[in-house]
């Protein structure tokens, strides 16, 4: 279980066991189970869940969504430049990505995320943090065993103020508990459920008592020894790499084929991706169960779906979280869910168009150098100077002169070379009359005259 089970040792959610950490007074009892543990099946530990295949790919895309989206610090409207290093690399030992990823790991396994603060600056905001595993960390309630606090933080042998931890729980937690619940907790039988069907499945297939084939001898009077003898020769000649059997009048073999549709292993299985799908928050196709009667989505509609209903309420904690613990007032902390959310290649640069302005009645509300650092590009002047400089020097390299610069446009008033005489300029606050357009040759007035 997590941090509230194994860490605890006095969780809301199991029989509490009296054990204290710390300064050796006792953990407080947490209140009455309020749901009993599982009769049936064990309790499964993060090796067993992890080991389902289904319930991998949903922790491993929820989780790696968190780690791989970036996170950006808002001053207002504003982003912050430049970004401060707590964000931009929490963890001097590892990536970013690998640091969130982590995090978002205990959170949803665990329901909590528990970070060592290795670093402040000179007010005493984070600058450097080292995340460990829940299950490395055990907590000493006080005040009321009812709505307790967290009094001191045991890891690895060593007791932390909690003003040294940066503690997350999760927004699935019971309400007025200090610590969180995750998947392991919540979901401990619908996991085992679908590990003990995958070792019914492993075992089906290795020693459900199904012979490969039959091999009939059309003869009655065969003895037992003789049958014994006749499938150790058949299986002594044919194991290995296949080779093609010769057979007599009187000898057959059949082989059988397994059907686990009738024992319903498939449905099972299908429902069990379903399942996790569920526990996860997914759409079940990412994992690649088949849902009947599901309506027509692209791609992209069901990324955006994932994003909203499984990415989304985690990266909203984070972003309160480190927006209160990490930085000053003003500042904020979010995450650009759209980041690698691409379309096609022409359905993106229409929707650059439309948000430039055009075609169509539509206002612009973005400008062309913020398109362009979208796609990762200079702005256009310094894009432009760069490339005036470039031919410039290509230039300069080929030995060619200067281009010639362009004759200036002469004054109203002033004949062109070679042209004919200009008119002359109207006097100060006079404008020249609009020429008379010539009447069309046999125009009338309608009366034939």
């Amino acid at each position: 279980m997590g941090l509230a089970a194994l860490l605890l040792r006095s969780s809301p959610n199991l029989q509490p066991v009296a054990a204290g950490v710390g300064s050796g007074a006792p953990t407080p009892a947490g209140p009455t189970p309020w749901y009993p543990p599982s009769r049936v099946l064990p309790p499964v530990t993060e090796q067993t869940a992890l080991g389902v295949p289904a319930f991998w790919r949903g922790m491993a895309y929820v989780c790696g969504a968190v780690g791989m989206l970036p996170v950006t610090i808002f001053r207002d409207t504003e982003i912050l430049d430049p970004q401060p290093n707590v964000v931009r690399q929490p963890d001097p030992f590892q990536t970013p990505m690998a640091f969130w990823t982590g995090v978002a790991e205990s959170l949803t396994l665990y329901g909590n995320a528990i970070c060592i603060v290795t670093g402040r600056d000179r007010l005493g905001y984070p600058t450097s943090l080292k995340p460990v595993h829940p299950l490395m960390t055990a907590v000493r309630f006080v005040g009321n065993p009812m709505t307790p606090d967290i009094g001191e933080y045991y890891i690895a042998g060593r007791l932390y103020d909690p003003s040294q931890i940066w503690h997350v729980k999760s927004h699935l937690s019971r309400a007025g508990w200090p610590l969180g619940r995750g998947v392991l907790d919540l979901m401990s039988d619908g996991i085992a459920m679908e590990s003990a069907l995958q070792s019914y499945a492993a075992s089906y297939f290795v020693t459900g008592g199904m012979p490969l084939g039959i091999l009939k001898i059309h003869r009655p009077e065969i003895t037992p020894e003789q049958a014994q003898e006749a499938k150790d020769s058949w299986t002594l000649k044919f194991s290995g790499a296949p080779t093609p059997a010769v057979l007599n009048e009187l000898t057959d073999f059949t082989p059988l084929a397994y059907r686990p549709v009738d024992s319903q292993m498939i449905e099972s299985r299908q429902f069990g991706l379903i399942q996790t799908a569920l526990m996860w928050g997914i759409p079940p196709s990412k994992l690649g169960a088949s849902v009947a009667g599901m309506t027509y989505k692209n791609s992209e509609m069901e990324e955006v779906q994932a994003r909203n209903d499984a990415v989304a309420p985690w990266t909203r904690l984070l972003e309160e979280a480190i927006s209160i613990d990490w930085l000053p007032r003003g500042q904020r902390a979010e995450w650009d869910l759209t980041a690698s959310l691409r379309t096609d290649t022409l359905s993106l640069f229409q929707a650059y168009q439309m948000a430039l302005g055009g075609p169509g009645p539509t206002s612009a509300w973005l400008m062309v150098d913020e398109v362009r650092a979208k796609q990762n590009l200079d702005p256009m002047e310094i894009a432009q100077a760069e490339v005036d400089a470039s031919v410039a020097q290509e230039r300069i390299d080929r030995g060619l002169p200067e281009p010639a610069e362009p004759a200036p446009t002469p004054p109203l008033g002033q004949p062109i070379a070679g042209g004919p005489p200009a008119p002359n300029p109207p006097p100060t606050g006079e404008t020249l009359p609009a020429p008379m357009s010539p009447e069309p040759v046999g125009s009338s007035n309608g009366k034939g005259t």
